[in-house]
Formats: structure tokens, sequence, C-alpha cells
């Protein structure tokens, strides 16, 4: 299914489509310029689809791509939904788009550079269906050889000193500097459930009920922190943020970014 290019409303006016009944969720993913990744993900979500005992639909933004990304959609995975923008509008105006038009009860903001495993899905709804108080939940984000990235699980919002080391680059040469915002994750134990103050982007689970409240990704960052905003957001308004070691999902980290 194949739509065109939609208009953008600022984030304190979400303008949701109305949830459509029995829809558990609506899984987000956002491309450009990386067909084959965004073919390895599609193809992990036919592969799981059996392993998830929930009724969820996909929403793909194409942001201007010029590798044919859209015409293999097309072709191959006419089960999902197609938006096709002529230009790159950055991350937060993309994803924006496709959590308007979706209409399940949670959404799913997941890059095209992930390959989704086993029931994740099912435990991500889950857990926001038995937790009222949870806003966000979000997995385990894997290397492709199975290791953790614990690069995507700072513990802390960003501060004025996080903020310059990764600025003027400490983060990138000595990365568990005492300032940086990855330092934090040598106490975070990743085989367990824990409250969390930020989800990487890569994929984020949000209730609609939250989103409702909070509003979507801020549109005036182009590329990163819009997700640590987001989640800051969701802290502000009273909702809890939840990891969950137990949902896995490979990430290609830097994909894209490239």
């Amino acid at each position: 299914m194949d739509s065109s290019q939609g208009s953008f409303k600022s984030e304190q006016n979400p303008g949701l489509t109305p949830a459509a009944t029995g829809l558990d969720l609506t899984i987000c993913i956002l491309s450009w310029n990386a067909a084959d990744l965004l073919v390895a993900c599609l193809k992990s979500l036919r592969q799981i689809r059996a392993l998830n005992r929930i009724n969820y639909e996909v929403i793909i933004i194409d942001n201007g791509s010029e590798d044919g990304s859209g015409e293999v959609v097309r072709r191959d995975f006419p089960e999902v939904r197609l938006i096709s923008n002529i230009r790159n509008t950055g991350f937060a105006a993309g994803n924006n788009q496709a959590l308007r038009e979706g209409r399940g009860r949670h959404f799913l903001v997941l890059n095209n550079d992930t390959i989704l495993l086993e029931d994740c899905l099912t435990q991500m709804v889950d857990y926001l269906d038995s937790h009222p108080k949870v806003g966000i939940v979000g997995g385990r984000l894997l290397n492709a050889d199975g290791s953790t990235q614990t690069a995507y699980f700072p513990l802390h919002l960003p501060s004025l000193k996080t903020c310059f080391a990764e600025l003027f680059g400490l983060d990138r040469l000595w990365p568990q500097n005492p300032w940086g915002r990855y330092a934090p994750t040598d106490t975070f134990d990743f085989e367990k459930s824990s409250m969390t103050t930020q989800i990487s982007g890569a994929c984020l689970m949000v209730r609609r009920e939250t989103m409702e409240k909070i509003g979507l990704f801020d549109e005036g960052f182009h590329f990163w922190y819009e997700d640590v905003d987001f989640c800051y957001r969701c802290l502000q308004a009273g909702w809890e943020i939840k990891y969950l070691p137990g949902a896995r999902v490979v990430h290609y980290g830097g994909a894209s970014f490239a």
C-alpha cells in the first residue's frame, strides 16, 4: 500500500489517527538509501510473526531514497504500508509521519538497520499492558555477534559535562571517561529488567496514551537526541521507562546515520 507525502504538524499537537479495534501495535520504520538493510528488517518481521501473538501493522517512511528502496517494498512486501517522501526530512519529522498514521494501541519506532528476534514484540506489548505506569519500553540491542551494545544504554540523561565530552570528542577518544554519557553503563546489569531514563530510538515502544499526552518527536531536532528529548518529556509527565533484556533486537548501529 503506497501513500504520498503528508503534511507536518507540531509535536504539541499529535493529530493521531484513531486506534483500530484489535490492533495491538503499529511498527514505524524510517528508511533512507538502505534497501538491503530494510529488506532484512522486514524479513525478520515475517519470520517472527508466528512467535508473536499480537496483531500489528507496519508503516514505512521512505525518506527520499534514491536506491530503489520504495520499489523493492512495493514488489516484495505488499503487506506493509509505504509512504514515500520526495526528500529526506530527518528522523523526527519522518517518524512523526508514521506515528500520526498508526492505528495501534502502542507504537514501535524501529530503525531499518535492525533484526527482530523471537517474541520480542509480544514481550514489550505485554509489559505495557500489565504496567499502566510505564510509558516507554525497550529491549536489549545486540551487535551482529550477539554481544550487547552497551553504549546504547546510558543510565542518566545528558548534562552539561556529558555534552562537553561528546561535542569535543572525549567520548570517541576515551569511551569510558568519567564525564561522558556512557560511563554509567559500568553499573548497568544488562541481564535484569530495570527502570531507566532513556531508551534508544533504534527500538522504542511507547503507549498511545503517553504520546497523546507528551506529543511526538520534536522536529527541531534533525538527527540525534530526538529520542533523549522524547524520553525526558515522558518522565516529566510522570510516566516510567523500562528496559527489558529478554526482548532482543540485533542493531547494526551507525548504519542509519551513514
